[in-house]
């Protein structure tokens, strides 16, 4: 799941994504975040911080067991990645 804005995720994405949850967003968006809930998951941003952020909020605050964190994001993934959406 990647969590950047729309800006970000329309330059780059890791290919295969096929969701868009913007942290920016959380809080609107949490009833989508809850079909996740018992779900393994990997979410992603730029360069891992944000997306650390949010494992922590998403285990420490929701109760997600299953979610991981793509340690320094895109900028450092090596797979295929789709541009200029």
């Amino acid at each position: 799941i990647d969590i950047r804005e729309p800006f970000e995720y329309q330059m780059a994405r890791i290919k295969g994504t096929d969701e868009l949850l913007p942290i920016s967003r959380v809080n609107n968006d949490i009833d989508k975040w809850m079909e996740f809930k018992d779900k393994r998951i990997i979410i992603y941003c730029h360069v891992g911080s944000r997306s650390a952020y949010l494992q922590r909020a998403l285990k420490e605050q929701l109760g997600f067991e299953k979610v991981g964190n793509l340690t320094y994001g895109i900028a450092a993934y090596y797979g295929e990645i789709e541009k200029g959406m």
